[in-house]
């Protein structure tokens, strides 16, 4: 590969996250291309590399609570819902200016103290 190419390609892994992603995963499984690999080797990919390496750890570790979860019954999977969501059960309805159960506090006139202030 002469230096032109080689330039290219890491320029190319820089600008192309998806491209550079490939090129990761399939370095750590074995089935990179040498020239890849070597690009891959560049100090200027170093911080784009780390970061690639994390969305790789996130999309795994959401693929596999998802994997987790299919097979959970469905009254689980719907009080989980639930509670992500912030409610506290089906059909709940939120009072105006509140966060969940919790109640906001009221703004005090001017002048005026209020139980919350």
């Amino acid at each position: 590969m002469t230096t032109t190419e080689h330039t290219e390609l890491i320029r190319r892994l820089a600008d192309d996250f998806t491209a550079l992603q490939d090129a990761v995963l399939a370095r750590m499984n074995g089935t990179c291309a040498p020239e890849t690999a070597e690009a891959l080797e560049h100090a200027s990919l170093a911080g784009p590399i780390t970061v690639t390496l994390a969305h790789a750890d996130v999309l795994a570790r959401g693929a596999v609570r998802r994997a987790e979860l299919s097979v959970q019954p469905p009254e689980r999977l719907r009080r989980l819902r639930v509670h992500a969501a912030g409610c506290d059960g089906p059909g709940h309805r939120r009072r105006p200016g509140t966060r969940g159960s919790v109640p906001a506090t009221p703004p005090a006139a001017p002048g005026r103290r209020t139980r919350w202030s």
